[in-house]
Formats: C-alpha cells, sequence, structure tokens
C-alpha cells in the first residue's frame, strides 16, 4: 500500500504555519550549533585533533567558514538563555535566523523596536540615522527666480535635424527586430563580520608560560600515537620551543636582573693608587656578558655623569704569546670634554672602539676628585 502524499494537498494557511515552524527549528538548530562551537573553543577541544584554532576546525570537519562560525557564536551570545546555553531564548523564539543575524548589530534600546513580522530590510532601517531634510532658508535665492537667464524653452535645431536626416537616409534596412535583453547583474551582499574582542588580566608572561605549558603536555600525548618524524609531532616541537624562547626574551624585560651596585670611588690621593684602582675593574661587578663574541663588559658611572667602559677579552691567544691571556681595554665616556684646538667647545664623548691610555685616566681621576671637572 503506497504511503499517502500528504505533503501534495496542503492548504495555504497549513504551509503557512510549517514554513513559520520550519523556520523556528532552524533558528533553534543555529543557537545550539553556536553553543555547542563555542564549548569546543573555551575548552580548546579542537587541539586533540590537532587543530589550532575553533576556525580550523569548523572549516575542516564542517565547511563553516570563519565568518559564520564567528556568527553563529555571536548570535548564541546574544539570543540563548542567559547567553550561553543551547536553548534560544523565549523572547527570540518568533524571530528566524536572518532576523535574529540582523539584530546582532542592534542594541538593547534598538532590539525593542524590533517586531517578529519586521523584515530584515525594516529591522536594518532601524540602525540606519534618520536623514535630515535640507531647510529651505527664508530668504534664500532661486536660480528659477530670474528667467531671462534660462535658455529658451525650444531652441533651434535646424543644424541638428539636418544631420539626423542625413542619417536616416543612410541608414541601412533591417532585416528583423533584435530584441536584447539587459541582463542584470546580481550582486550578493556578504554578511558582515561582527569582530569580538577576549581580554584577560593575565601579563604576557603568564600567558605565554601557560601556553607553553599545553604545547609541552599535547607534545607528549602526541608521542604516544606518532612518530618522531609525523608533521604533527614536529609542528609541535617547533611550537613549544618557540614559546620557551619567546618566554625567556619577555622574563627578561619583565624581570630584569637587579642592577648591582658598583662601589664607592675611594679618595685616591696620588698616581701609584689611581692606577692599581684602574687595575682593579672587576671589583666594579660584571655589567653584562657578550655571548656571541665572549667578552665581558665593566663599567663605573662618576658623579659628573662621565662613564668608563672597561671590555675584556678573556683568555685570548695571540701568535706572538705562548700562554692565553686576559686582554681588556678602556673606553672613557666623558661629559663635557673640550674638543682639541678650542678652549671653550665641548661635546659628550660616546663610545667607540678606540682606547683611553692609563695616563689619561690617571690625569682625569686627578682633576675628577680636584673638582676641576
Amino acid at each position: 500500500m503506497n504511503e499517502e502524499k500528504w505533503y501534495l494537498n496542503i492548504t495555504y494557511p497549513e504551509l503557512k504555519d510549517i514554513i513559520l515552524e520550519s523556520i523556528a527549528n532552524m533558528t533553534r538548530e543555529f543557537v545550539a550549533v553556536g553553543y555547542y562551537l563555542k564549548y569546543v573553543r573555551d575548552h580548546e577541544m579542537y587541539l586533540a585533533d590537532g587543530y589550532a584554532s575553533i576556525w580550523e576546525f569548523a572549516e575542516d570537519l564542517y565547511g563553516i567558514q570563519r565568518s559564520t562560525c564567528s556568527r553563529w557564536m555571536a548570535i548564541n551570545d546574544r539570543f540563548s538563555v542567559q547567553g550561553n546555553s543551547p536553548v534560544l531564548d523565549e523572547r527570540y523564539r518568533q524571530y528566524g535566523k536572518s532576523q535574529l543575524q540582523e539584530m546582532l548589530y542592534l542594541d538593547d534600546k534598538q532590539i525593542e523596536e524590533v517586531k517578529p513580522d519586521m523584515t530584515v530590510k525594516d529591522i536594518r532601517e532601524i540602525r540606519k540615522p534618520e536623514q535630515v531634510p535640507e531647510e529651505q532658508i527664508s530668504g534664500q535665492m532661486n536660480v528659477e527666480d530670474y528667467p531671462e537667464i534660462l535658455p529658451d524653452d525650444k531652441p533651434e535645431m535646424v543644424e541638428q535635424d539636418a544631420m539626423c536626416d542625413v542619417a536616416h537616409d543612410e541608414t541601412p534596412e533591417l532585416v528583423e527586430d533584435v530584441v536584447i535583453e539587459p541582463v542584470a547583474e546580481v550582486i550578493e551582499e556578504s554578511d558582515p563580520v561582527e569582530l569580538y574582542e577576549e581580554t584577560s588580566g593575565k601579563s604576557d608572561l603568564e600567558i605565554a608560560r601557560e601556553e607553553n605549558e599545553k604545547a609541552r603536555r599535547y607534545l607528549e600525548m602526541a608521542k604516544e600515537e606518532f612518530g618522531p618524524n609525523d608533521i604533527r609531532i614536529r609542528k609541535q616541537k617547533i611550537l613549544a620551543a618557540a614559546l620557551a624562547g619567546y618566554i625567556c626574551e619577555v622574563d627578561a624585560i619583565e624581570n630584569p636582573p637587579e642592577e648591582q651596585e658598583q662601589p664607592e670611588l675611594p679618595k685616591l690621593k696620588n698616581n701609584t693608587q689611581r692606577e692599581e684602582w684602574l687595575n682593579n675593574y672587576q671589583d666594579w661587578g660584571l655589567w653584562y656578558y657578550d655571548d656571541h663574541i665572549d667578552v665581558n663588559y665593566y663599567k663605573y658611572d662618576f658623579a659628573d655623569g662621565s662613564r668608563l667602559v672597561v671590555t675584556e677579552y678573556p683568555q685570548r691567544e695571540q701568535g706572538w704569546k705562548c700562554e692565553p691571556r686576559d686582554e681588556h681595554y678602556y673606553h672613557l665616556l666623558e661629559k663635557e670634554k673640550r674638543k682639541a684646538g678650542t678652549r671653550d667647545e665641548t661635546y659628550d664623548q660616546q663610545y667607540i672602539h678606540y682606547a683611553e691610555s692609563k695616563t689619561y685616566l690617571i690625569e682625569f681621576l686627578k682633576n675628577l676628585q680636584k673638582g676641576e671637572r
């Protein structure tokens, strides 16, 4: 016995009710899908399949584009029960998906103006500012007030008519009329993408450490399933290593090591004491170490703003020396140093590779402590 095809005999009122109910069901499904996508996103479940984001997860598994995925989650945020459930709020159950999508861009006050029987175009008009009609200023002049400057109603067309007659005579007779119908260009308006900013009170260092911990954990999990040459293992190793390097950089910026307090400059009574103080530059404390070229830097800041930098090259071996030994050079960044050949022109010396002699430095220390600088 053939099943009766009930859908072939439906009255018009019944059809309208069925369509309305089907649209309502579609809307509820979109709200539910938006919630489940949010759940996968918030719990980072997509990482279990090797996806880097919810966008990759949705597009690869379900063919859902990023803009669509974002809208569905936004619809759930705005129109589900308490803003985070798979259930459509009672207040919006009479609206279709397209209506809710357009209502995303309305504020709470504007949403109160929306009615279920409104079209998408009607809803869109709510968020458009009303156009203010141009006012006619009292006493404003109009060109029509001066007919003498307007062109004649019927200008002479003698020469133009003659040209038209010639063109008409030379026009070949058409065999049949050809009707060319214009092709209407259909331009689909793409749905606007709503962007949402996610904020956190955590510092960059805290976020990086959390992400690194997750990357390392997922790497260990992946090692149990895949071989060392699997591309997913290699990608996860790169991610973990990159995060570790970033953590070191940020940690150095946010938590710089405390600079060692330099010892007080003693009262140097003669050149022997001054030279001895220069030779004991390591007592000032290491300023920093350049591991690229294996060089130590020491510095001493003087009261007048000048700075003495010592570059130390540990255990350098040279062709004419039998045993490697430490080499060091002095660089004085002198404040208000007098220019050669002048009496009153000065400049602030900057760091260059040129090294100062001990003789000059001893004289500098003498003048500094005598108060002549």
